[in-house]
């Protein structure tokens, strides 16, 4: 395994794919096409990271309320692209078919009243009135081979409070979901409960959706389940983002002459260049000033990515402590 940040430009990729979905979607689904073209106008247009693989920066078990309280977006649009390789592929939790995906797009936007790409989506503020976060996977399909944009995506409401799982107080969907997890040995019993709430992106084919699962509340439960992995990043990665101690680094999409200890580096070819400019999370007193070739001015020191580590407050400041490197690829 490499040990260096590499572009991985999921976003270019995944914009040609929805590209050609969405003029096939046109005539017979025009409301469906219309939101394909604001997702991909926001892909264009949005801020993007670079997580590693699976998001693993923070332990399975270390959840804490301080998390929730992190998970603000940095920027009103944000793109994580993630690798998601596995040992163990799931294809099935439960009575859940897992479609294969080692390749995942989390589109995130925070919720604005002057902002609404899904017609309609807005209208969970007058439930959730503090605001919050849309997430919305776009996944690469390892069976069929191409990009393809999730039926729904999940909502996280701001002030979001870690309580004791209620079945009796938990939406039928979300309740499905979070059993059949626990059945199945991927939560465990005592887990937490937080809110979100699951919306639907292809309005048109809904009724058809509700027939292939048998119910409305499958079908929602299908999409917390289709969408947990991208919900989980964006936690992981906004938490660890408002760490003091942590700050964005730039890929660069420009190549530039740098010199090291008196050698000129050579820069890459365009095919190995960043589609767009990306950012990676950094401890910034280890960061160094460096290009796209993930080599710094000083001594040529590489820039790896941040991997599992912990939360903890310091002289009344949060940081991050105990991380590990490894590349996203």
């Amino acid at each position: 395994m490499k040990d260096t940040i590499t572009p991985l430009n999921y976003t270019k990729e995944a914009i040609k794919d929805l590209s050609v979905m969405e003029k096939g979607l046109r005539s017979n689904a025009p409301l469906t096409s219309y939101i394909m073209r604001q997702v991909i106008d926001m892909l264009d247009s949005s801020v993007k990271f670079i997580l590693p693989n699976c998001c693993d920066i923070i332990e399975p078990e270390e959840y804490r309320q301080t998390h929730f309280d992190l998970a603000r977006l940095p920027y009103p649009v944000v793109t994580f692209e993630i690798p998601w390789f596995k040992d163990n592929v799931e294809t099935q939790i439960g009575d859940f078919n897992i479609s294969p995906s080692s390749r995942r797009i989390a589109l995130c936007w925070e919720a604005r009243q002057s902002f609404e790409p899904i017609p309609g989506c807005n209208s969970i503020l007058n439930t959730y009135i503090d605001g919050g976060v849309f997430i919305l996977p776009v996944s690469w399909s390892d069976d069929l081979k191409i990009w393809i944009l999730g039926v729904g995506g999940m909502f996280f409401p701001y002030n979001n409070k870690l309580t004791k799982y209620e079945p009796d107080r938990t939406l039928p969907a979300s309740r499905l979901v979070i059993d059949t997890l626990k059945e199945n040995g991927v939560a465990k019993y005592n887990a937490a409960h937080f809110k979100a709430e699951p919306f639907i992106t292809s309005m048109e084919f809904k009724d058809d959706l509700i027939k292939q699962v048998g119910s409305i509340e499958r079908l929602y439960a299908q999409i917390i389940m289709d969408t947990r992995d991208e919900l989980q990043a964006f936690i992981q990665a906004c938490s660890v983002l408002n760490c003091e101690n942590v700050c964005p680094v730039t890929l660069s999409t420009k190549p530039e002459r740098k010199f090291i200890n008196g050698r000129k580096v050579q820069p890459p070819e365009k095919n190995k260049r960043p589609s767009y400019t990306y950012k990676v999370l950094q401890l910034s007193e280890t960061k160094v000033q460096s290009n796209h070739t993930g080599t710094g001015k000083s001594g040529g020191t590489k820039r790896m990515h941040l991997r599992r580590g912990h939360i903890r407050r310091k002289n009344n400041k949060l940081i991050w402590i105990r991380p590990a490197m490894i590349n996203a690829n």
